[in-house]
């Protein structure tokens, strides 16, 4: 259902649920800033804000100063490749919070070739950014969005987004070139409306949306989605008649995102993708409130492709080394896993454990998919859907094989790390590289003989190289994901670290590996 970015917004509610927050480290410094450059200061009025973003030089930097600054209207980007910054630190210290709701933040134009950077930022009461159609190179990194407002009853509007990336299919619109990276997305207060209703409300409060229309190389990844009605939202194909042209993606890329306590559907693809879309290595943790509309992830479109119903491009979508997991009750037999859908698409890898009553549920699809090599554990799925389910009672499934299934649940051991050297005595300096053989495995390292603890402080994320002048011990464990993730999981279920591999290096004297 298309929506307008001008309609006005319920009153969100003020519900507060628990929700996972993963570790913050704070690290302010000044951004680089080698062109022309305009600093705000929190005591500026919106106006005075509003002027200063129209008069900045194409290529420049607009820095605000931290603090706290009142937003009393959207504020108008221009076409001009700019740079919307705060301090570089995790939280940010600007917060841009909003007295007015029916409007985004900020106001990105059509037709630009080159939208800029928004980073550091914390957005609240609304949503953060409008971008619009058949626009190109914008990246939204570092920012955090928080009590993002909702409405019940069909009040939809782009407000209810943290990012709203606009288009249409008549004329066929995109947005090209766009990341979306490493930002967090809701909290405890957000999305409280949507959160009392057993509707389908439409996703509309979400972290992310793509309207009708068409992206190209857009990347969503290792973001946190916290207490949304979705995490992100492909909204669906423009018209449901055959032969008229759909919405669409080339070349996009959604990994490495945890998604937790969402309501409806954590992320929903409703649209065809040319080339093979990667969905991977995203966390989706705890839905609440779930009800018959709650999937953990939907990727409920198009048997065919670029054309609804007429033979074309193969929307194949690659779901793989994801972990799905539902520990808390959901009204009925809901919430429901992966909906699995789209010629030549492939789900592998994934863990779908817990409360769920379908694990796979496929609908229309063609070609050589498959559905293979899935954990999928729950007391539910015997009296339920099932493990894997034919949805749309279509006479050609997708391929089976490698799937373990099981009304109980265990968590499963990450692959243990590989230091090489192994252990021994140096001079001058030592090159350290560790490894592991899991795909999906990231590799937490101490120096200081501490264990390493995926997520804490004294722990690092291996994704270099360590080279020592002293002796020193390493201890490094892999574990499933990225540093944005959960490092632990309700009991039982999802990843935990590995063993521990510990290796001595001396500059002197003799080396011991255990």
């Amino acid at each position: 259902m298309p929506c307008s970015r001008r309609f006005g917004l319920g009153t969100a509610l003020g519900l507060l649920l628990a929700t996972y927050v993963g570790p913050l480290a704070l690290a302010m410094s000044m951004p680089r800033m080698d062109r022309a450059s305009t600093k705000l200061r929190p005591d500026m009025s919106t106006d005075a804000i509003q002027r200063a973003l129209l008069e900045a030089t194409p290529e420049s930097t607009v820095y605000f100063e931290p603090g706290l600054y009142s937003i009393t209207k959207e504020l108008d980007v221009p076409c001009r490749n700019l740079t919307l910054t705060g301090p570089n630190s995790t939280p940010p210290a600007v917060t841009l919070a909003s007295s007015f709701q029916g409007h985004t933040i900020f106001a990105l134009p059509d037709q630009c070739p080159k939208l800029g950077t928004i980073q550091y930022i914390h957005f609240q009461n609304t949503g953060a950014v409008y971008v619009g159609a058949n626009s190109a190179e914008f990246s939204f990194r570092h920012n955090l969005i928080t009590h993002l407002p909702s409405s019940v009853g069909g009040n939809y509007s782009v407000t209810e987004a943290g990012v709203f990336l606009d288009g249409s299919v008549s004329p066929r619109t995109s947005t090209r070139y766009i990341t979306i990276a490493d930002n967090t997305f809701g909290d405890s207060s957000s999305c409280a409306a949507v959160f009392t209703s057993d509707k389908d409300e439409g996703g509309y409060c979400a972290g992310v949306i793509t309207h009708t229309g068409f992206s190209q190389n857009l990347t969503i990844a290792r973001n946190q989605f916290i207490h949304l009605e979705e995490g992100i939202h492909f909204l669906q194909l423009a018209v449901y008649k055959p032969g008229d042209t759909s919405s669409g993606c080339l070349s996009c890329v959604i990994e490495s995102n945890s998604i937790v306590n969402y309501h409806r559907i954590g992320i929903e693809i409703q649209i065809y993708s040319k080339d093979t879309m990667l969905i991977r290595h995203n966390a989706l943790v705890d839905p609440l409130g779930a009800y018959y509309g709650t999937f953990a992830v939907s990727l409920a479109c198009c048997q065919w492709g670029d054309i609804q119903g007429v033979a074309g491009y193969s929307p194949s979508i690659v779901f793989d080394d994801n972990v799905l997991i539902a520990s808390v009750p959901g009204h009925q037999c809901p919430p429901y896993g992966v909906e699995f859908w789209g010629e030549g698409s492939q789900g592998t890898n994934n863990l779908v454990e817990g409360l769920f009553c379908n694990g796979f549920t496929w609908g229309y699809g063609a070609g050589s998919w498959a559905i293979k090599d899935n954990y999928i554990c729950g007391p539910n799925f015997a009296s339920g859907g099932g493990y894997i389910s034919n949805q749309q009672r279509q006479t050609n499934p997708p391929a089976e094989s490698g799937n373990v299934t099981s009304p109980q649940c265990s968590a499963r051991t990450s692959v243990a790390p590989v230091v090489s050297p192994r252990a021994g005595v140096f001079v001058g300096s030592q090159v350290i590289t560790l490894s592991d053989s899991g795909a999906n495995t990231g590799i937490w390292y101490t120096t200081d003989g501490s264990m390493p603890i995926p997520g804490s402080r004294t722990t690092q994320l291996y994704s270099q190289p360590l080279t020592i002048v002293k002796s020193t011990e390493v201890k490094a464990v892999g574990m499933w994901g990225a540093p944005n993730e959960p490092s632990s999981y309700p009991r039982s279920y999802g990843y935990t670290p590995s063993r521990v591999v510990t290796a001595s290096f001396v500059a002197s004297g003799s080396a011991q590996t255990r």
